[in-house]
């Protein structure tokens, strides 16, 4: 375009050319304005490189110190951190402004070659200032990669030097447990422990600080409490009281009464009614009754001792009453040792201490935990709900097959997850013994919390579980409104149900792997930074994929997937029935939406991955020679199959002969039609093959027709009288029109008959062997009434010399006596034999 104008320009006269040179001139100017601006951003990135380059080489170095403290190397990983989130944010942008550059490079075309027409200065100043600005970008790009792959790498160095740090905590050996001197100084001191925690609330009550700061808000909290209790309780019971079961029981056991005590907590808190020695105190007192409530209330809901029809998992009554109970015992425990820790300065207590009170308590929970794990109290069975899930389960699977997998994934993970369990726990009180009361600690609090993260998990699955049946298939009236409006049918409910239950599978299992990974000593700065990559995602070729990428592309293709198809049920449900269109319209208008929306969330789920459509597009190009010759007969019959729906040559409904194939259109689709037989068989035509063959439409423009009877009858008949009875046949036929009027016709002179045929014209051609048929039956009754006969077919036989034929035979057949006597002893000749002799 520039060339084009310069040229135009320098035609019109040299005053234009001057305005010409002047315009180039100022673009000239310009461009060294943005040249200059271009080295000063190269000046300062080059400056934040080496400022992040410094960062880095510190880092590395104070990661190396042995003497490094928690919240150093806290700091050390945060700096790290930062500057990787800060050189990939100026890749993507040093990316984004090369795109944009190479977009205005394509625009100015390519250079002139040797023998082409030359390009004016101001083209090639432009061509040159762009060309200098792109290499500046992919500079800073190069550059801010390096920079990512240096601080990626220092990154992966942390999690090592967590793992070591931690192993240094945990490995630090105390005295044992089994030295009485060891009893002799903790005991005291629990005493000691003990009776403060008592006096600091004693006192607090005694000081009476509470009133000093308000009566007004203690009114507050209590009316706060007794509204809680007034609506809680009730919607409590009305949870319990809803089909959900056991985790409707887990929420309103659990969850209320723990959002409860926070609120408690937080009230006094946000009123500064605690003192500073029972602010602590409080603290965890808060978080034990907490933790008590959630793991008793879950236990107590996935195993419903009182309720075995409740039972999330088809235990015994008496082994889920055990269960529960060691669970409740073991939950107390683990509440009292959250409220010591929270309560108790660990820093001003003795080792002595320490060890005994870790090793007392963790062994408590080791001894439960072992007796959790015996593989009696674990023997599923079949009754009870147990047994009715499984038949949803299996019900929901395609072809059955869920169960078997469900109990081979049970066979193959529960084993192992046993044994893993039974050697923590035997683990705990070991370690406590030799001194290592840290480590038995930190056993005893991964698997307590573990057991919490699984429990919970376990409840919410059975509950979303429990919120599919529901909607899907177990309600017998919400169930058929939901499957209406997904336009699905009931088998069609119950694999939307089954892959439904997979994907929530997933996503709690991944979810838990997640929460899992800080139990066990993963850092959420560790598991922050793989997330970050993940999300960062991966780069091929100047395309970036990351996972949110991928998510957001799935979610955006399956919700227009999702719209089309509820404007579809739209169309057929509420719209069409208020209009006059016939059902081929129908349904090429519905195909045609259902067409227009898979394409739009194909374009939309590509747009929403970050791909560029102009490379697919040229990908598409390169492919087409390939689809063209290996997947022709495919194309082929798509194409047809877009000129059925637009051309409507065929449209459903419509009763067809397709060659030898006949039947009405079922179903047309972009590969293939549908055809349905009088037999009620299903014949699958190719389009292409409909296109390029005659196709005989009996209901193309409407449904009227013209029937034709034949019908023969004797020489001789009174034709008149034959044309009165067929008339007469053909109108008193319901279905048949009284205009036009049928029609006897006297076609020709056959062999055997007079040739008669009967017309008639129907609205309903789609009844025609219906018709055919009664009228066949009314024939033949009213031709008998009239004493009209329908001949058979009658044969002549003519033979020329018959007599001198019958002459000859009778020559022949002269019986014996009467002409030539036989000899003695020879048989008389047998007359068919002779006859057989004359005619030879």
């Amino acid at each position: 375009m520039i060339l084009f104008a310069a040229f135009a320009l320098g035609a019109a006269g040299p005053g234009a050319a001057l305005l010409f040179g002047a315009a180039g001139t100022v673009l000239f100017t310009a461009g060294g304005a943005f040249a200059a601006e271009a080295q000063n951003q190269d000046r300062a990135f080059a400056a934040k490189a080496v400022e992040w380059t410094k960062t880095l080489e510190q880092a590395r170095r104070e990661l190396t110190d042995p003497k490094l403290s928690d919240d150093e190397f806290e700091s050390v990983r945060a700096r790290t951190e930062q500057v990787y989130g800060d050189a990939l944010d100026a890749w993507h942008d040093a990316q984004s402004e090369a795109d944009s550059t190479r977009k205005l490079l394509q625009a100015l075309g390519p250079e002139p070659k040797e023998g082409e027409a030359e390009e004016t200065a101001d083209v090639t100043a432009q061509r040159k200032t762009l060309q200098t600005q792109l290499a500046a970008f992919e500079g800073r790009m190069k550059q801010a990669d390096l920079i990512v792959a240096r601080a990626n790498d220092l990154r992966g160095t942390f999690l090592a030097a967590s793992q070591e740090r931690l192993a240094g905590r945990l490995l630090v050996q105390g005295p044992s447990p089994l030295l009485p001197s060891v009893w002799a100084k903790a005991v005291p001191e629990f005493v000691t422990t003990f009776a403060q925690l008592v006096a600091v609330p004693l006192e607090w009550l005694a000081a009476g600080t509470y009133v000093e700061r308000g009566v007004y808000s203690l009114a507050i909290l209590l009316t706060g409490l007794v509204l809680a209790v007034l609506i809680g309780w009730p919607l409590r019971k009305w949870l319990l009281r809803r089909l959900l079961g056991a985790a409707v029981e887990g929420v309103g056991r659990g969850l209320l009464p723990s959002l409860a005590v926070a609120a408690v907590y937080v009230t006094f808190l946000s009123l500064e009614l605690f003192s500073a020695h029972l602010a602590p105190i409080a603290s965890g007192l808060c978080l034990g009754l907490i933790f008590f409530i959630l793991v008793s209330s879950l236990a107590r809901a996935a195993l419903s001792p009182d309720m075995p029809r409740w039972q999330l998992a088809p235990l015994d009554p008496e082994n889920a009453k055990t269960i529960s109970r060691v669970i409740t015992g073991l939950a107390a425990v683990a509440a009292v040792i959250i409220f010591l820790h929270e309560s108790v300065n660990e820093a001003k207590m003795s080792v002595e201490f320490t060890t005994v009170f870790n090793f007392v308590t963790n062994s408590m929970v080791a001894a439960g935990m072992l007796f959790l794990l015996r593989r009696r109290l674990w023997q599923f069975t079949p009754q009870g709900a147990g047994a009715a899930r499984d038949a949803s389960d299996k019900a929901a699977a395609p072809e059955g097959k869920l169960p078997e997998e469900l109990l081979k994934v049970r066979r193959r993970v529960l084993p192992v997850l046993r044994i893993v369990m039974i050697g923590v726990a035997v683990a705990i009180p070991i370690s406590g013994l030799f001194g290592y009361y840290k480590l038995s600690a930190y056993l005893t609090s991964n698997l307590v919390w573990s057991a919490a993260l699984i429990g919970g998990l376990w409840l919410l699955r059975e509950l979303m579980r429990e919120v599919i049946e529901l909607l899907l298939t177990r309600d017998e009236r919400l169930a058929p409104k939901v499957q209406r409006a997904l336009t699905v049918s009931e088998r069609g409910s119950r694999v939307l149900q089954f892959w439904l239950l997979f994907g929530i599978n997933l996503v709690l299992i991944a979810g838990g792997v997640v929460f899992a990974l800080p139990i066990w000593g993963v850092s959420w700065h560790d598991l922050s930074g793989w997330l970050k990559s993940s999300e960062a995602g991966l780069y091929v070729e100047r395309l970036t994929f990351s996972l949110s990428d991928i998510a957001t592309a799935f979610l955006v293709f399956a919700g227009i997937l999702i719209v089309t198809r509820w404007l579809q049920r739209s169309l057929e449900e509420r719209i069409f029935p208020q209009t006059r269109l016939d059902i081929g319209v129908r349904h090429s208008l519905k195909a045609a939406v259902g067409y227009i929306g898979l394409i739009l969330a194909l374009v939309a789920g590509v747009s929403a991955l970050g791909l560029d459509l102009t490379n697919l597009a040229l990908v598409a190009g390169a492919l087409s020679v390939g689809i063209g010759f290996g997947l022709q007969a495919i194309a082929g019959n798509f194409v047809s199959g877009l000129i059925l729906l637009i051309e409507r040559p065929i449209k459903v409904g419509d009763w067809v002969r397709v060659g030898e194939k006949e039947g009405f259109v079922k179903r047309i689709s972009v590969r293939a039609t549908e055809l349905e037989t009088f037999q009620r068989a299903n014949i699958i035509v190719p389009n292409s093959e409909i296109l390029s063959t005659a196709v005989v439409n009996l209901t193309h423009r409407d449904h009227f027709g013209r029937i034709d009877i034949p019908v023969g009858v004797a020489y001789g008949s009174d034709v008149e009288k034959v044309r009165e009875v067929l008339v007469r046949c053909g109108a008193q036929h319901p279905a048949v029109l009284k205009s036009p009027p049928p029609a006897a016709l006297l076609l020709g002179f056959g062999d055997s008959s007079l040739d008669f045929q009967l017309r008639v014209h129907v609205d309903r051609i789609e009844r025609y062997w219906t018709i055919v048929s009664d009228l066949h039956y009314a024939i033949e009754k009213a031709f008998r009434e009239a004493d009209i006969v329908i001949p058979f077919p009658q044969r002549d036989l003519h033979m020329p010399d018959l007599e001198r034929l019958q002459a000859a035979m009778g020559a022949r057949a002269v019986p014996p006596g009467e002409g030539e006597t036989p000899s003695a002893g020879e048989p008389a000749p047998r007359p068919g034999l002779a006859a057989k002799k004359g005619l030879a």
